[in-house]
């Protein structure tokens, strides 16, 4: 897993303008040119994601937090494999 990415595969995912990424980067104190082809690290790429999709972030966790459970159906194990390839696509670290 890359720790880094470029900005503009962040903002294509998020659907977010690179000033409101800029900005609140700035407003977490992690400095990045504002340019495309600026590289995000994993950390920034995480709070952008808690913060433009919180839903998504949640459901993520929420679903993972049941890989403790012992019998699961289809439909879970499909849920739990698409929670963690999200959030493994995030650059969050297990």
């Amino acid at each position: 897993m890359a720790d880094n990415v470029r900005l503009s595969k962040v903002l294509r995912e998020l659907n977010i303008s690179i000033d409101r990424a800029i900005d609140f980067l700035e407003s977490k104190s992690i400095e990045i040119e504002k340019r495309p082809t600026a590289k995000i690290s994993a950390q920034g790429r995480i709070n952008l994601i808690k913060t433009t999709k919180p839903l998504l972030y949640s459901e993520c966790k929420y679903t993972l937090g049941k890989l403790g459970k012992k019998s699961r159906s289809k439909n879970q194990l499909c849920k739990i494999n698409s929670a963690t390839q999200t959030l493994h696509n995030i650059g969050f670290k297990f």
